[in-house]
């Protein structure tokens, strides 16, 4: 789980899944932590929960991005879960919102 003193996001592993639950805002600080918590699992379907996260920076959408596309090289998928308003607003205006397979 991310959660430092200087960290505004949370991630933790999903319970009954294969992927995490993001919190908070995901912040220029914060991306190189989440990379590194998503990196070993780009593979297969990965799910991330995003109900919780508020803000994204544009690293933090590139990031997503990337991960999308090394999933979909090795034939596996990321299905964004549950965006809060805030965020279903940013992948709607981004046109990130038809390239993510969501689950909300």
């Amino acid at each position: 789980m991310i959660n430092s003193a200087r960290s505004s996001c949370r991630i933790e592993p999903l319970q009954s899944e294969r992927g995490f639950r993001l919190m908070g805002d995901v912040d220029f600080p914060d991306v190189p932590a989440v990379k590194e918590a998503l990196e070993p699992e780009l593979h297969g379907t990965l799910v991330l929960d995003l109900a919780g996260v508020h803000s994204i920076v544009d690293d933090g959408l590139g990031l997503l991005v990337a991960a999308l596309k090394r999933l979909r090289a090795r034939g596996g998928s990321l299905v964004i879960r549950n965006p809060s308003s805030e965020i279903r607003g940013i992948l709607e205006v981004t046109g990130l919102s038809k390239v993510f397979g969501n689950d909300s």
